[in-house]
């Protein structure tokens, strides 16, 4: 007689579980259900063999699982292809310049990549165009680099420095010069943390809040915050001092005989005036006077409009 063996089974064939690479991912875990009696193997002659349903597969690689019924050649077979990672973008290198004086923004500039978006928020919920943006002084925030079509994001960080700030002009005080004088001291009342020159380039410094003017002149007082570039300045005029006129040379006459006064007489000067009063309730006019004889006196001498006495 003879007796003809049951057929050895062909296994189905293994489904296999291939995700999508992560960013940058160098591999993947391929998973498939076991079936009890099946042997599972990369290799077409089972040189090696997958165990616990799942293996590691390079990222942008192709290959196969080889299901075998175990103790036969019955064997079958599920290809697989693994897509490419997708890359992260490079982190978006920022220059984030220093504030100008009183400045309220500064804008912030990178060089953006091709195929990769940027946005202020990690939803992207919007976009930075043309590789600037405008962020506030004093400040700090995230710029986000995604590669287009992915979840691939970095970032960089960045800082806005506060504004440095202009100082008040500074209030001069120019007093009007005294008779016959050749200068004036000017004065200010000086800020901390700002410093003053009559130079626009500071190679000079006025300490004191204080420094001395010619008369009839002009000039500028120049403020600026300390280390910084921040500068506003007040000008200033100093009058010309009023002069003190000449003493009046007087031609007094010897008395005529029984004579009660003489007339007294003088230079008039265009300009003066003159009293024989040092409060100038009087005044003299046509250069003479009478005076009693055997007396004595004083004729002042004014420039006209100032305070500027001689006798």
């Amino acid at each position: 007689g003879y007796e003809v063996a049951p057929a050895p089974v062909t296994p189905a064939a293994p489904e296999l579980d291939v995700p999508a690479p992560t960013c940058d991912a160098p591999s993947v875990t391929i998973t498939f259900i076991e079936v009890e009696g099946v042997e599972y193997s990369l290799s077409a002659d089972f040189s090696s063999t997958i165990i616990d349903g799942s293996f590691t597969a390079a990222v942008n690689s192709t290959g196969s699982v080889y299901a075998r019924t175990i103790g036969t050649t019955c064997v079958i077979s599920s290809g697989y292809e693994v897509a490419p990672a997708p890359g992260s973008p490079e982190a978006p290198v920022l220059t984030v310049p220093a504030p100008l004086c009183d400045a309220t923004t500064v804008t912030i500039t990178f060089t953006p990549d091709q195929e990769v978006e940027y946005s202020l928020n990690s939803d992207f919920s919007t976009t930075i165009t043309d590789g600037s943006f405008t962020a506030a002084v004093n400040s700090s925030g995230t710029v986000y680099a995604r590669t287009i079509g992915t979840t691939c994001v970095t970032s960089a960080g960045y800082e806005v420095a506060p504004a440095p700030v202009t100082p008040a002009a500074p209030v001069l005080t120019v007093p009007a010069p005294l008779c016959d004088a050749t200068t004036v001291i000017v004065t200010f009342t000086a800020v901390d943390g700002e410093e003053y020159s009559l130079n626009s380039d500071f190679s000079t410094s006025i300490t004191d809040g204080s420094f001395t003017a010619d008369v009839n002149s002009s000039g500028t007082v120049y403020a600026r915050t300390a280390g910084t570039t921040c500068v506003i300045s007040s000008d200033f005029e100093v009058a010309p001092a009023p002069v003190t006129p000449a003493v009046p040379v007087l031609d007094v006459p010897a008395p005529a005989c029984d004579a009660t006064t003489v007339t007294i007489t003088y230079t008039e000067v265009e300009g003066v005036e003159f009293s024989l009063t040092e409060d100038f309730t009087t005044l003299l006019e046509g250069g003479s006077f009478e005076a009693d004889v055997n007396s004595n006196g004083t004729v002042y001498a004014r420039t006209i409009g100032t305070t500027c006495v001689i006798s």
